[in-house]
């Protein structure tokens, strides 16, 4: 069996969906395997909360299936682990895994760096005792990406009479107190 994940690129911007691929192929000197394990550990890093499209209130959906079979997705360990009661030499599988970051700018402002790295990883066993295959680590940088606009409007204007400050409708001059209105 051959099994690789490979990000489709190997960065993405924060707020935007992106892919691993899932490639697989069943070779070899059997024609068919049986009781065929595949665990995904799916694309992830601790500081960020990353959502996965294709996972809906923890069932995934049909764009998962693979030779028929669905993934049981694990939110705790955030995997996705195919059981298959066989495999046809001769077949191939590919199946897009999409991952979303959140928009945004990094969660703690002290971090040095502009991006995190999500890591992801895919193994394969054939019967209970078999030899698991693996994909290794692999990686997507995510950079963060943050839009913000700022508007900001003089509220009231208060300019001061007998020392006391009072509301005006007369244009703020030096010296005035002015009142803002900023919205982001």
């Amino acid at each position: 069996i051959e099994l690789y994940l490979t990000p489709s690129n190997y960065y993405v911007m924060s707020g935007k969906v992106e892919n691993f691929e899932l490639n697989f192929k069943v070779a070899g000197s059997e024609l068919t395997y049986a009781d065929v394990e595949l665990v995904v550990n799916l694309p992830t890093n601790d500081s960020i909360p990353v959502q996965y499209p294709q996972i809906i209130n923890g069932i995934a959906d049909d764009s998962l299936i693979i030779g028929g079979v669905k993934p049981i997705y694990d939110g705790v360990n955030r995997t996705l682990v195919y059981k298959f009661a066989t495999l046809e030499t001769g077949q191939s599988y590919r199946v897009p895994i999409k991952v979303l970051p959140p928009l945004g700018t990094t969660p703690y402002s002290d971090m040095t760096t502009d991006h995190l790295k999500l890591i992801s990883s895919a193994s394969m066993k054939i019967g209970e005792n078999g030899t698991p295959v693996s994909t290794g680590t692999q990686t997507m940088s995510v950079f963060f990406f943050f839009l913000i606009n700022v508007v900001k409007s003089i509220d009231h204007v208060y300019k001061a009479e007998n020392g006391v400050c009072v509301q005006s409708n007369d244009p703020a001059d030096k010296g005035d107190l002015i009142e803002w209105v900023v919205k982001v």
